[in-house]
C-alpha cells in the first residue's frame, strides 16, 4: 500500500513538471510592447547617448572652474665631487597651481549651450524611438492577432465545408442529387484546406515577425492573446477619434508641435549654431588668471620657506595660419548641412501625415463598407441554402455563395485591424502616440 502512494506521489510530481515546461507562454499587448522596449538595440545606443551627453554638459560647466594641478618631485645627485654633505644631494619638489580662464571670446558660454542643446535633442531622439519601437511592436501585434481570426474564420469554414459534403453526400447516396455534386463539394473542401494552410502560416511568419521585435528568438512556440484588440468598433468611437484629429490642416500643425524627432533637429541646429560661434571666438583675445604654491628644499622640512604666486596671461591671435577661418567655415558647412537636414525632415513629416490622413480615411469606408457586405454574403447564403433543399439551386451556387461569405468576413477582418493600425500610424506622425502603457 504505501508503494502504490509513493509512486502516486511521484505521478503527480511529473505531471506537474511536464504541465509547467510543456504550457507555452501566452503574451499580451502590454507584455509585447514592454518586453520590445526593453530589448532595443537603437534604444541601448541612443540611452547611451545621453549618459554621454551628461557628462559633455558636466565638462562644459567645468569650463567656468579652475584648472588645479599639484606636482612633486624627487631627485639625488649619485656623483660627490665636493665632498657635499650627504642630506644635502637630495633635492625636494612641491607645486600646487590653479589657473581660471576669465575671458576667452565667449566660447565657454556657447559650448555650455551647446551642450545643453546637445542632451535635449539626445533625450528627445530616444522618445522619439521608442514611438518607432512602440508602433512597430503594435504593429506587429495587430497583425498577429489579425491573422489569429483569419485562421479562426478559415477553420469554421473548413468545418462547415466538411458538414456541407456529409449532407450531399448522405442525398447522393439518397438519389436527390448527381455525383458532380459531391465531387464539386470535394474540390471546394480542398480549396477550403489550402486556404487554411496559408492562413497558418502567414500567421506563423506574423508571430516570428513579432518575436524578433521583441528580441526574442523567432523560433519560440508561444501564444498571443487575441482578446487584447477589439474585434468591433462602434461607430461613435471612430467618430471620435476623427473629431480629435480635425482636418488634414489641423493634424499638420499638431505634427510641427508634437513630433520628436522635429524637436530633437532643431535643438541639434541650434546646438550647430552654437558650434559655430565656439570657433568663432579663436578670433578674440584669452585673459587667464594663475595662481600658484611652490617649495623647494634638500629635506622635508622648511615649508615657511615656500613661496606662492599670482598672475594674469593675456594671449592675442595674431596669424594662426588660417586655422580658425577654417573651423568657422567647417561651422558653416555643418549649419547649413543640418539646416538642410530639418527641412527635409519637414517635407517627410507632411508626407506621412498625408499619407495616414488618407489610410485612416480608406479605413473608415472599408469598416463601413466590410459590415454591409458580410450582413449581404450572410443573408446571400442562407438563402441559397435554403433554395439548393427544395432543388432550386445547384451545389455551385452553394459554392459561389460561401466564397463570397468568407470573401466577405475575411475583408471585415482586415477592414477592422485596417483601421487600428492606420489610427496609430496617424498617431505617430503627428507625433501623439503615447509609449506609455
Amino acid at each position: 500500500m504505501r508503494k502504490l502512494w509513493y509512486m502516486v506521489f511521484f505521478l503527480l510530481i511529473v505531471t506537474n513538471i511536464y504541465s509547467q515546461y510543456s504550457s507555452k507562454q501566452v503574451y499580451g499587448l502590454r507584455e509585447v510592447l514592454q518586453i520590445a522596449l526593453q530589448n532595443n538595440y537603437d534604444l541601448r545606443l541612443s540611452n547611451a547617448s545621453v549618459e554621454f551627453s551628461e557628462v559633455d554638459m558636466k565638462n562644459a560647466f567645468g569650463q567656468y572652474l579652475p584648472n588645479i594641478s599639484v606636482s612633486s618631485s624627487y631627485s639625488r645627485q649619485l656623483n660627490n665631487p665636493d665632498e657635499i654633505r650627504d642630506e644635502l644631494l637630495n633635492q625636494y619638489n612641491a607645486r600646487i597651481g590653479a589657473n581660471l580662464v576669465l575671458f576667452d571670446g565667449f566660447g565657454r558660454e556657447a559650448n555650455y549651450t551647446r551642450a545643453q542643446k546637445t542632451m535635449q535633442s539626445a533625450v528627445k531622439t530616444v522618445d522619439f524611438q521608442k514611438q518607432t519601437v512602440f508602433l512597430d511592436a503594435y504593429n506587429a501585434y495587430i497583425n498577429v492577432v489579425r491573422s489569429y481570426q483569419i485562421v479562426r474564420a478559415r477553420r469554421e469554414n473548413l468545418s462547415l465545408g466538411e458538414a456541407e459534403l456529409s449532407r450531399i453526400r448522405a442525398r447522393y447516396e439518397a438519389g436527390v442529387l448527381p455525383a458532380t455534386a459531391v465531387y464539386a463539394q470535394e474540390a471546394d473542401l480542398g480549396n477550403r484546406t489550402l486556404e487554411l494552410i496559408t492562413a497558418e502560416n502567414e500567421l506563423n511568419i506574423a508571430k516570428a515577425q513579432l518575436l524578433t521585435i521583441m528580441g526574442m528568438p523567432p523560433t519560440m512556440d508561444v501564444e498571443f492573446r487575441i482578446d487584447d484588440l477589439p474585434s468591433f468598433l462602434p461607430g461613435e468611437e471612430i467618430k471620435a477619434f476623427r473629431n480629435e484629429i480635425g482636418n488634414i490642416n489641423n493634424a499638420v500643425n499638431i505634427a510641427l508641435n508634437n513630433r520628436l524627432d522635429w524637436k530633437s533637429s532643431k535643438l541639434r541646429l541650434e546646438a550647430t549654431q552654437e558650434n559655430l560661434e565656439i570657433a568663432k571666438s579663436y578670433y578674440y583675445p584669452q585673459i587667464s588668471a594663475n595662481s600658484y604654491w611652490s617649495w623647494m628644499n634638500t629635506s622635508l622640512k622648511g615649508f615657511d620657506k615656500s613661496n606662492y604666486y599670482f598672475g594674469l596671461s593675456l594671449s592675442v591671435p595674431i596669424f594662426n595660419n588660417f586655422s580658425t577661418d577654417l573651423r568657422v567655415q567647417s561651422g558653416k558647412l555643418e549649419l547649413t548641412r543640418i539646416s538642410v537636414e530639418l527641412q527635409k525632415l519637414e517635407q517627410q513629416i507632411l508626407s506621412s501625415v498625408q499619407i495616414a490622413f488618407l489610410n485612416l480615411q480608406t479605413a473608415e469606408k472599408q469598416i463601413e463598407i466590410a459590415s454591409k457586405t458580410v450582413l449581404s454574403a450572410q443573408e446571400n447564403y442562407q438563402s441559397t441554402q435554403e433554395r439548393l433543399n427544395v432543388g432550386a439551386a445547384t451545389t455551385n451556387d452553394l459554392i459561389q455563395a460561401n466564397t463570397q461569405l468568407i470573401s466577405s468576413q475575411i475583408n471585415q477582418i482586415n477592414a477592422i485591424y485596417n483601421y487600428i493600425k492606420a489610427r496609430n500610424d496617424l498617431k505617430y506622425s503627428i507625433g501623439t502616440l503615447s509609449f506609455e502603457q
